[in-house]
């Protein structure tokens, strides 16, 4: 009797545990998507692999130019040869755009 409730506790206690786990990872990856249902697929695709932050940039706040403009700097190599991350593209493009502070600006810097 004792061996079929720890067995019944275990099963509980794994299928909970096994479920919150199964949740979790389920709305992970889709975090802010919902945003981005607008957006054509290879917009789409480009999204999900951004931050959640810059995600939300490109998806609720770049145009439809910006946001090629992002994707557009990741296939292009810099002149260094190196290719930048979809992350630091939309920073860079949110930056020229004037969407975040750009921290090399001097209006960036607090004022005194």
């Amino acid at each position: 009797m004792k061996m079929q409730m720890m067995l019944y506790v275990i099963f509980l206690c794994s299928s909970s545990l096994s479920s919150s786990f199964l949740s979790a990872a389920q709305s992970s990856p889709m975090d802010g998507m919902e945003k981005c249902s607008q957006l054509n697929p290879d917009e789409h695709q480009f999204a999900f692999g951004l931050s959640k932050e810059n995600r939300k940039l490109f998806c609720e706040k770049f145009t439809p130019v910006q946001r090629a403009a992002a994707m557009q700097l990741t296939s292009q190599p810099d002149p260094t040869g190196a290719l930048l991350s979809p992350d630091d593209a939309v920073v860079r493009v949110a930056m020229a755009n004037q969407l975040i502070p750009n921290p090399s600006s001097p209006s960036a810097c607090p004022q005194k």
